[in-house]
């Protein structure tokens, strides 16, 4: 009989993550062994027929003798177990399991690489030493002849294609770890009391206490609804959120606990909202994309709130301000925050920084009473961006999107003489103008739940999958635009979204 050899950082996450492999590895006619650091789901794992190796890992230590230690201990199982192939997941047992397996003379290897961790974003000598250190490991581990590397994310893929000079032929990439969608549907649920959702390790990086910090604020401003916190402490890290904290917003009446659940399909068919906190991720993504901009010499441009409003929350939940605190420890980012918001005053304690610009969409009144529902009226809008000049911030006015209808040209003018009477736009940094555009299934759908609006009903053309008004129209609308603004700002601050 064929042996299979899974090499996995902690026994809870290969029950969640690789459980249906290692079945299916059993009913193809394998003999399956697990090597992993047991907690307390030992006992679960054996039930399933698997042999178990425990493991002294430790995920956070990267000291050099207990790396030593680990990789004696990995070379120990696979000369134990001998195995046929061995499939390594996360990324010690990939570095040091590979390179054991190697030494081992196994005769094949499975490397999945969920992720590249912390020290390919992180910044500094030492990190740009650990670096060079984890890029000769991964060249060690990927050099077996017969081996298959598993990536889930294809800027990870190019990165370690390039820094462990990696076969093309050993490299696959797949669109995560996968979902038993038999075991996932819908179901109508009632919505007198909303259920919000977090599932999750309770870990700080996770945005536990980001979640329950918005559960407060809604709760305090009279919102009702209950707050679930679903999953358990991970004791093994030292980012775990503890037991005695997450009792006392349970005794606060913030949140509910449902600790560790197995029936995550139930539990998320329960919920009116879901929701995923991923703020160390996107912050990540961005460094990385700083690291990897094309163009050096000028700082990376993100927009922030392009498609939602953080400002208009702020009171609720700072993200803004959590936004320009990191964009100002970052000198090669220049950070956008969009808003329709007045709430100037939520953040006018902050310090006007050059990495930040603050950008305000605006509209004449009766584009705002039809189309901007729940937003402040335009007068609002203007003394927040006043204000905002006043204390020294780059502002940028957005125009977007100018709409055309049956006299659109008198309203548009009668608005920007308005405007240019109440701003200074001489003092603004500049102006981007935009015109009705939105892809044709978004439009497709929208105009279905709006039979109503007669925005989505006029005439329009389909180019390239984008549903716009047609050249002539978006020609008039950039004239009109510079016409009324290129006596105050030069044309290369005035842009146009074609």
């Amino acid at each position: 009989m064929k042996r299979l050899l899974f090499i996995y950082n902690v026994d809870w996450a290969f029950l969640t993550h690789r459980l249906p492999i290692a079945s299916e590895a059993v009913k193809q006619g394998f003999e399956v062994h697990i090597a992993t650091q047991v907690t307390d789901k030992l006992e679960a794992i054996e039930n399933y027929g698997f042999v178990v190796h425990p493991l002294k890992l430790h995920r956070s230590d990267t000291g050099i003798i207990s790396i030593f230690s680990e990789f004696r201990e990995i070379l120990s199982v696979i000369r134990l177990v001998s195995p046929d192939i061995v499939h390594l997941v996360t990324i010690k047992p990939v570095l040091l399991g590979g390179i054991a397996a190697r030494l081992a003379r196994v005769p094949a290897i499975v490397s999945a690489v969920p992720g590249l961790g912390f020290v390919f974003v992180s910044k500094g000598f030492i990190a740009l030493f650990r670096r060079k250190v984890i890029s000769l490991l991964y060249r060690l581990a990927f050099g077996h002849k017969n081996q298959r590397i598993i990536f889930q994310n294809s800027d990870d893929q190019s990165q370690l294609t390039e820094l462990a000079r990696l076969s093309p032929k050993k490299s696959v990439l797949i669109h995560g770890s996968g979902v038993d969608l038999s075991l996932y549907s819908r179901k109508s649920i009632c919505m007198d009391t909303p259920v919000v959702l977090f599932a999750s390790r309770l870990l700080v990086s996770k945005g536990v206490r980001e979640f329950v910090r918005a559960a407060e604020l809604i709760k305090t401003h009279g919102f009702n609804a209950r707050f679930i916190l679903v999953g358990e402490p991970d004791l093994m890290s030292t980012e775990t959120i503890h037991q005695q904290e997450l009792d006392l917003w349970e005794q606060q009446g913030i949140v509910e606990l449902w600790g560790y659940r197995k029936d995550m399909n139930e539990v998320l068919s329960s919920a009116n909202i879901v929701v995923f906190v991923n703020e160390d991720d996107m912050k990540n993504e961005v460094l990385d994309a700083i690291n990897k901009r094309s163009y050096k010499d000028e700082p990376l441009m993100l927009s922030v709130s392009y498609n939602t409003d953080l400002l208009a929350f702020e009171n609720i939940l700072p993200l803004t301000k959590n936004w320009m605190s990191f964009a100002k420890k970052n000198k090669d980012l220049l950070l956008e925050i969009r808003t329709k918001s007045a709430l100037y005053n939520s953040i006018k304690n902050i310090k006007s920084s050059d990495q930040i610009l603050l950008s305000w969409t605006l509209s004449p009144d009766n584009i705002i009473e039809s189309y901007e529902l729940n937003t402040p009226p335009l007068s609002r809008r203007i003394d927040a961006i006043k204000s905002a000049i006043n204390d020294g911030w780059k502002v940028r006015i957005c125009f977007d999107p100018i709409l055309t209808y049956d006299n659109w040209k008198a309203d548009y003018l009668s608005f920007f003489n308005k405007i240019k009477s109440d701003i200074n736009f001489e003092q603004v940094f500049d102006i981007t103008v935009g015109v009705f555009r939105m892809g044709q299934d978004y439009f497709k759908n929208i105009r279905k739940s709006k039979p109503d609006s007669d925005l989505f009903y006029q005439s329009y053309k389909n180019e390239n999958g984008i549903v716009s008004i047609d050249s002539k129209k978006k020609n008039s609308v950039f004239k009109l635009v510079s016409d009324n603004f290129s006596n105050y700002l030069p044309q290369n601050k005035i842009h146009y979204w074609i």
